[in-house]
């Protein structure tokens, strides 16, 4: 563990990670995971019923081409959405990580939100600025944009991508990911590995 974390009186490890959208499009991917696992389901019901109850085999062709261009138009209004979100960001997506034995908690900031402000959020955890961590963490979850968490044991599934500093931590009904400079990685990866005792770890 390095500077760039911090660790609270109460055991809890405080950090923020700050990517350019663009060059790490991780998200778009993310989103793009979710549409086509849909898309996926709904074209097998579809394609089920046009193969069985349709004209046969003709039927699941004009199905799949039907689909194919469907997907197509989502995957181009995708990329100009993403490009879109990540002008309205700044170009940029800041994140806050908190980190016990118990749970990770992944909360986005706003636009208008900076590093400075980040780092002076971790020091407040860290009791430096105050020793109200209670109301500092209460005042983070209402700063931020949207908050994800994951319980260790609750989690199913665990994927490590360390050439995009993610590790993805997957409930049945829940998704989420861990970004990490490359300096605590390898820490913050043990951390995962050894809480997420019931998850399968690739």
């Amino acid at each position: 563990m390095t500077e760039n974390m911090v660790r609270s009186d109460d055991g809890v490890y405080h950090w923020m990670y700050e990517f350019p959208m663009l060059k790490n499009p991780v998200l778009l991917f993310a989103v793009y995971k979710v549409l086509l696992i849909s898309f996926g389901i709904v074209y097998l019901f579809i394609g089920g019923l046009a193969l069985f109850d349709g004209n046969g085999f003709d039927d699941f062709l004009k199905t799949t081409g039907v689909f194919a261009i469907i997907i197509l138009a989502f995957l181009l209004i995708g990329v100009i959405a993403y490009f879109i979100l990540a002008a309205v960001y700044g170009w940029k997506y800041i994140v806050l990580f908190e980190m016990d034995d118990e749970k990770v908690v992944h909360c986005q900031m706003p636009r208008q939100f900076d590093r400075a402000q980040g780092l002076a959020w971790i020091a407040t955890f860290a009791g430096v600025l105050t020793g109200n961590i209670t109301g500092a963490g209460q005042g983070l979850l209402a700063a931020s944009k949207q908050s994800s968490i994951s319980t260790w044991k609750d989690v199913t599934k665990v994927r490590v991508n360390r050439n995009k500093n993610t590790i993805y931590v997957n409930q049945p009904m829940s998704h989420n990911q861990i970004y990490v400079d490359d300096a605590d990685f390898d820490f913050v990866e043990q951390f995962v590995r050894s809480h997420c005792i019931n998850a399968e770890i690739k």
